[in-house]
């Protein structure tokens, strides 16, 4: 038995090391499935996510697409419920991630898009649907600083409003506010994700695994970036932008984040004291 064991490991060993070792290769993909029906079920979905050409590219790329994922997973021949899915890419992070069933979902019914608070359109408004959200189970606490870092509010929660005609508006107080949020987390990590309206639905499924996540938009932040990341200690960080605001027109906002103030000293006006959100109750 002892054999086996031993041969069994070095049978893994080397079938990831053949796969690191490619011509050409620069990422391993290791996929783990859990809670599937069968092993045989789980097996036939990780394969089909490690096949993925689609899936290799936006590894390639460091692009977190967990679409393709899904839809690897889709063709792999297994049945599965989509709205059950959790996907986490968190191995190169090296912190934990929580999985989705621990998060109060939030529904807004009848909501038109944000798009139609800019259109107007007559086609958005008798096409309406439901915009789901996901409130964090772990204690949090926010705190709200202007574009210049200057202290703002104190309101130790990641949502606002819900606006049927805007619901992308419930996140962060909108995109006018750099965010600071802490948690109980006690690992020494630091995140700083830069993003436009697109990354605002990703913040709160960090709070399990960062002990401060600042938040800022790459478009109106007035700080200098390389300063923000040394003095505040940062320890990662995350692009979390649509394609819009990093290309044509817009292609020079993190070179500005880069050249504005250069050389400043940031300091946090407001050093947070501890979580004071409690997670919702459960429904």
């Amino acid at each position: 038995q002892a054999f086996v064991e031993a041969l069994r490991v070095l049978c893994v060993v080397l079938a990831i090391k053949m796969a690191s070792d490619g011509e050409g290769a620069k990422h391993l993909i290791a996929c783990k499935v859990s809670q599937a029906e069968s092993e045989d079920k789980a097996e036939a979905l990780s394969k089909s996510v490690i096949s993925s050409t689609l899936t290799k590219a936006a590894i390639f790329g460091a692009d977190a697409n967990w679409g393709r994922v899904l839809c690897a997973m889709g063709y792999s021949g297994v049945s599965f419920d989509p709205e059950k899915v959790g996907i986490s890419f968190a191995s190169a992070a090296g912190v934990p991630f929580a999985d989705i069933g621990s998060y109060t979902s939030n529904k807004i019914e009848n909501s038109m898009g944000t798009m139609y608070a800019w259109s107007k359109s007559a086609d958005l408004l008798s096409d309406p649907e439901d915009f789901t959200y996901y409130l964090p189970g772990v204690p949090y606490s926010a705190v709200y600083y202007n574009q210049d870092f200057s202290f703002a509010w104190d309101d130790d929660d990641l949502f606002g409003a819900e606006i049927p005609e805007d619901p992308y508006v419930v996140y962060l107080g909108s995109d006018q506010y750099i965010v600071k949020v802490t948690t109980e987390v006690q690992n020494g990590r630091k995140l700083l994700i830069m993003k436009d309206s697109y990354g605002n639905a990703t913040v709160p499924f960090y709070t399990s695994s960062f002990g401060e996540i600042y938040v800022a938009d790459i478009r109106y932040m007035e700080r200098n970036l390389v300063s923000m990341i040394r003095d505040l200690g940062i320890t990662d960080v995350v692009f979390t932008v649509s394609a819009f605001s990093v290309v044509g027109e817009n292609a020079g906002h993190i070179q500005t984040l880069i050249d504005q103030n250069a050389g400043e000293t940031v300091t946090d006006p407001y050093p947070q004291p501890g979580p004071t959100t409690a997670p919702p109750a459960a429904e």
